[in-house]
């Protein structure tokens, strides 16, 4: 589905806004020999973000896709989405209001004032208010999974996370 805050017609008073829309990624990258017996013992949480606006041939290049966060990727699985990226304390309560991710973007929601540059201002530069918005997450099936309460494995009972299928069933047959 598309966003809403994207999509509409600017008010009168957001003539001068600029919104963006952000695709973020996230995946576990094994830093130390991921094939060993140790693999998974040093993997960390990457989080990125495209800007959706920008051209498509420009959109998902190398240099603008940017890393905002890293985490170890126990401390991720062990104490959730929320709690690491938004820092939601056990009972559900915000404990950090400024340093989180989920802060940065409810301020960017409401907007912040940037200086842009402009060739036709005396100052050559003209004042914006900046407006960005998560559109969509990207994942493969693993991390897609830590995200959500889901299993992160293919081979758990209910390995889709979009219809009833079950592999405990009556005449379901493992593959192999």
């Amino acid at each position: 589905s598309q966003h809403p805050e994207l999509l509409r017609r600017a008010l009168p008073s957001e003539m001068d806004d600029v919104r963006v829309g952000l695709l973020l990624y996230y995946d576990d990258v094994e830093v130390c020999n991921p094939l060993g017996v140790a693999a998974g013992k040093h993997a960390i949480a990457c989080f990125y973000y495209a800007i959706v606006n920008l051209p498509p041939r420009l959109r998902m290049s190398r240099n603008c896709i940017q890393l905002f966060a890293l985490c170890n990727s126990k401390a991720f699985k062990k104490y959730g989405a929320s709690r690491v990226l938004c820092g939601v304390d056990k009972a559900g309560s915000v404990r950090e209001q400024s340093a989180t991710f989920a802060a940065d973007m409810r301020r960017l929601a409401e907007g912040i004032n940037v200086d842009i540059p402009c060739q036709q201002s005396s100052h050559g530069v003209r004042s914006v208010r900046l407006k960005a918005y998560v559109i969509g997450v990207a994942a493969d099936f693993p991390a897609a999974a830590s995200l959500t309460p889901f299993m992160e494995s293919t081979s758990a009972h209910r390995p889709c996370r979009q219809c009833n299928y079950d592999t405990r069933q009556a005449g379901v047959k493992a593959p192999f």
